[in-house]
């Protein structure tokens, strides 16, 4: 993915919008924020990340756009794995394909020897009867038997992986019963606090859709960054939110989480949801082995433009992911009155701005179609970007 800014794309000058305002009118909501404004100034990221931790100018995997990185070389050799959160992306994935050969088992059983005499002399008088009967030949061993080796697991491709994994065939995701932490977002250590009960909320429903796929689940990492921290993917300047592959971790910042917390709590509170469930959901793409397999197309892919194609849909994705879990666990976790009109309002402003130019998350209409569709039929299905047409993931 080219560069990335991780975080929803463009300050809000607004505020929260009124009722039957979504979806908001072409550049409604961009421009440097009003006083009491419940939005932040500015991107939820804006800085690049230090190294390209996949070999092609790849920063991470986050939320929202960034400077162009550096055209890659094709000489160059990929560099194994560094994600990092608003979307810097990630790396080749290498499907390991076992053969196994099955040893022959059966044994041979060594010839019986028959028994031998001497004739005697009150044997000799007696003279067998002549028989017509062929002679019986008395088999010396058991036939050898060879098992048939299994056919091999078929190799799949970087796109079949993307395109027809089978995450997208676990079905319905079920409520875990989540809740909102009441630690809030006012500090660092209530940051924490409230995003790692997010995240023992999302391993519980995530853990039975990647083994039901056929993946090994792993529960990311967490840490929150009171400023600005560093990672193996790079350094975070001023991302709210990003998720590194290198070390499968996401990291939230505090520091951000606090400002808008100040700013309006509602509003605090649902980008902070938002932001952890889409980060996890770049998790999910790497348990399942989607992140990789999308790094290795936008490293082939023929022109830039067929490169941020697939940045989009990775986006797209992570945010149907995220919102797919927000929608399950709506009722326990409380999404409604304010925290659902400002959710709405993040999710449908969320996206490529038009003043920046940059083309790797998705346009705003399109993350918030992906987002409300997941939210409102958590099912797996509706989150297969990679089979969408171009149009969905513009």
């Amino acid at each position: 993915m080219s560069g990335q800014q991780w975080g929803p794309q463009g300050p809000y000058n607004q505020g929260p919008p009124q009722q039957g305002q979504y979806p908001p009118q072409q550049g409604q909501y961009y421009g440097a924020p009003q006083q009491g404004s419940y939005a932040p100034q500015g991107p939820y990221a804006g800085q690049p990340y230090a190294g390209s931790p996949y070999g092609s100018g790849q920063q991470g995997f986050g939320w929202g756009p960034m400077p162009q990185p550096p055209r890659k070389k094709r000489g160059a050799g990929l560099v194994v794995l560094a994600v990092v959160g608003g979307l810097a992306v990630l790396l080749a994935v290498v499907v390991g394909v076992g053969f196994s050969l099955t040893k022959d088992d059966s044994t041979a059983t060594p010839p019986v020897a028959q028994p031998t005499y001497e004739p005697t002399a009150e044997d000799s008088p007696t003279v067998p009867e002549a028989t017509t009967d062929p002679p019986v030949t008395r088999p010396t061993s058991r036939p050898t038997t060879t098992k048939p080796s299994p056919k091999p697991t078929p190799v799949l491709t970087p796109w079949q992986i993307a395109s027809a994994n089978k995450l997208y065939r676990t079905g319905v995701q079920a409520s875990v019963g989540c809740r909102e932490s009441r630690a809030g977002l006012g500090n660092q250590a209530a940051s924490s606090a409230y995003y790692r009960s997010m995240r023992a909320c999302m391993d519980r429903a995530w853990r039975r859709h990647v083994t039901a796929a056929g993946y090994r689940f792993r529960q990311p990492g967490l840490i929150s960054i009171a400023t600005n921290g560093s990672s193996p993917c790079g350094t975070a300047i001023e991302a709210l939110a990003f998720y590194c592959p290198t070390n499968h971790t996401m990291y939230m910042k505090a520091d951000l989480d606090i400002k808008y917390w100040k700013q309006s709590q509602s509003f605090s509170r649902a980008v902070g949801s938002h932001a952890a469930a889409h980060e996890y959901g770049h998790a999910v793409q790497e348990m399942t082995g989607i992140l990789r397999a999308s790094r290795r197309l936008g490293y082939n892919a023929t022109s830039k433009a067929a490169e941020l194609e697939v940045d989009r849909r990775v986006e797209l994705q992570a945010s149907c992911l995220g919102n797919l879990f927000l929608g399950a666990n709506k009722a326990s976790y409380g999404i409604r009155g304010a925290l659902r009109t400002q959710w709405l309002y993040v999710v449908n402003n969320s996206g490529d701005r038009a003043d920046t130019g940059a083309r790797d998350h998705g346009s705003p209409r399109n993350h918030g179609i992906w987002s409300r569709r997941a939210f409102d039929r958590p099912n797996l299905a509706v989150c297969n970007t990679f089979t969408a047409p171009s149009s969905q993931v513009s």
